[in-house]
């Protein structure tokens, strides 16, 4: 008799006559290829680990360079790369951080600092922005791809573009804040791109903005350790990157011993704003931000500019030809915000020019 303790997540799966099998309750059958590869992976995960296999097709002059000198930059700056890093050659300090593999770029170099990233389709982000609190219709709609850093600036000017601000003087300098804090939408976005799933192409990270809420979503699950109820709790650092995410903490984008979910927390505290919640489930995991400026119904504001395009659309239904400045008298409007819900109806898909784009033309 073989007695075996039931399975922990790490020890390795083990064979009869070169077949693994699976006890459930009292069934026993054979392991299926998913299980058997996960729990293969558990057990010498460095054999597998898709950020350290070799980038097929990319040569080391596909990196780009300016933006390894930026990521060495702010690593010295911050103090966890050695000065002398400055001066090295760019592939010694990417040997040191495990982004390349016989002299050739892994995959997670491609992530990182690929100047082109047409292959790996999975290297992208989808950035929307709903009318309401539903998908069923866009005010803005796109796609992002490249690498990390070109994806996080991407997203970061999204947010500003589509999220409201605040300013006030602060001394001598203006201080303007997103109604989200900044400090915790970019750690979530990130944590997003650092630790996803990439070895399935036909997935993205995505940044959605509703009129109530902020999503981030990537493709992967919360380590087997945590679950939605216990991420906010002390934790260490689960990487389902490891690569990927030392050389970030290395270059100060990302932090250790898995103190970025408090960081988010704390600074939406500070801000007097709701902290998030996380969900995990359909191959995503999303953190979901609540816009503290939404009050359940439309406010005044919000009412009058939908009032405002409704009013806009009727009068182009009437009169295609009709000019802004028309518009403006009929409606009693200034003509930029004429100009404005425009603009509105043209990124809604509701309205566009034929012909010239000035005069002559109708819509």
């Amino acid at each position: 008799v073989l007695h075996f303790d039931r399975w922990n997540l790490g020890d390795r799966p083990f064979t009869y006559d070169s077949r693994p099998y699976l006890r459930a309750e009292s069934t026993t059958r054979i392991m299926s290829r998913d299980i058997f590869e996960s729990r293969l992976k558990a057990y010498k995960p460095m054999n597998f680990f898709w950020e350290l296999q070799e980038a097929v097709g990319v040569e080391l002059s596909d990196l780009d360079e300016n933006r390894i000198s930026d990521g060495i930059r702010a690593g010295v700056n911050g103090g966890r790369l050695n000065s002398s890093a400055l001066n090295e050659p760019q592939i010694n300090v990417l040997n040191k951080l495990k982004l390349i593999e016989n002299g050739r770029p892994n995959n997670a170099a491609v992530v990182l600092v690929a100047k082109e990233t047409h292959y790996y389709t999975q290297l992208k982000i989808r950035l929307a922005r709903f009318a309401g609190t539903n998908k069923n219709e866009f005010i803005d709609n796109q796609q992002v791809s490249g690498n990390f850093f070109d994806i996080l600036d991407a997203a970061i000017a999204f947010c500003f573009k589509h999220l409201n601000l605040s300013g006030k003087i602060e001394g001598l300098r203006r201080e303007e804040k997103l109604e989200i804090p900044i400090v915790a939408l970019r750690e979530a976005i990130i944590n997003s791109l650092a630790h996803r799933d990439y070895e399935n192409r036909g997935t993205s990270t995505g940044l959605a903005i509703y009129d109530d809420r902020v999503e981030v979503e990537n493709p992967g699950r919360l380590p087997h350790e945590l679950s939605p109820e216990t991420i906010l709790q002390s934790h260490d650092s689960f990487p389902y990157n490891p690569v990927i995410a030392q050389a970030l903490y290395k270059m100060t984008y990302l932090e250790n011993w898995g103190s970025g979910i408090r960081r988010i927390a704390d600074s939406c505290r500070e801000a007097g704003v709701e902290e998030p919640t996380y969900t995990d489930g359909k191959g995503f995991v999303t953190v979901c931000f609540k816009r503290p400026s939404y009050k359940g119904t439309q406010t005044s504001t919000q009412t009058s500019t939908q009032t405002t395009i409704e009013a806009v659309l009727e009068q182009i239904r009437k009169n295609p030809g009709i000019t802004r400045e028309q518009l403006a008298k009929i409606l009693s409007k200034s003509p930029d915000t004429i100009k404005k819900n425009i603009s509105r109806l043209k990124r809604m898909g509701k309205i566009v020019r034929i012909g010239p784009q000035t005069y002559g033309g109708q819509w």
